[in-house]
């Protein structure tokens, strides 16, 4: 019975010919599944440093808004660059 059936779908031009094209377009085809599901992989992490991009361009357009006053660049460089002046000594101190 079950030869039957499996002999009678084999001469069956029409799922041949399907099980055929689905088997290249899954697996063969330039644009295969392995390919789909690697450039997803690949256009979400591009998604995530493009949000890390866009959140560093508004902290630095927050520190350039701040900085429009001479007194604010001096502190910016002072503190953060930590420039100094001819007559003085800079010492860091970090917690490890």
């Amino acid at each position: 019975m079950f030869e039957k059936n499996l002999i009678s779908i084999v001469k069956n031009k029409y799922i041949v010919v399907s099980i055929l094209f689905v088997t290249y377009a899954l697996f063969l085809d330039d644009y295969d599944i392995f390919t789909l599901l690697n450039q997803k992989k690949r256009l979400s992490v591009i998604i995530e440093k493009k949000e890390k991009v866009d959140q560093n361009l508004l902290i630095t357009k927050e520190t350039l808004n701040d900085l429009r006053s001479m007194e604010n660049v001096v502190n910016y460089a002072r503190s953060v660059k930590f420039f100094k002046k001819d007559d003085e000594d800079i010492f860091i101190i970090t917690r490890e």
